[in-house]
């Protein structure tokens, strides 16, 4: 999605698309995309949601709480870092004001 994840989640949602495909973490990939990093976590996508005023009944704490689990258990950082001031960047669980997601490359 060349960091457009997000996006194109709420885009789908305000089209009327009801149900997306995201992992806890981003974690996965695609094997038939050559360095594909990872998938839209769901903690981005229900924060985004939230954000745009679709309200979810999910407990975001939680699902934080199980990435920062999983991650040690991975081969390499799920994460492809959107571009700073993104909407993707800007609805991340991790961004601080000054850096991505609040992570270095």
């Amino acid at each position: 999605t060349y960091g457009n994840g997000i996006a194109n989640v709420l885009k789908s949602v305000a089209m009327g698309i009801r149900v997306v495909d995201a992992s806890a973490g981003g974690m996965g990939g695609c094997p038939f995309a050559p360095g594909a990093t990872g998938n839209v976590s769901t903690e981005a996508v229900v924060n985004a949601l939230n954000h745009a005023g679709e309200p979810l009944n999910v407990d975001i704490d939680g699902l934080i709480k199980a990435a920062r689990v999983l991650t040690p258990y991975m081969k390499a950082v799920p994460y492809a870092t959107p571009e700073l001031g993104s909407l993707a960047c800007l609805t991340c669980e991790f961004y601080d004001g000054s850096s991505c997601c609040g992570r270095n490359r």
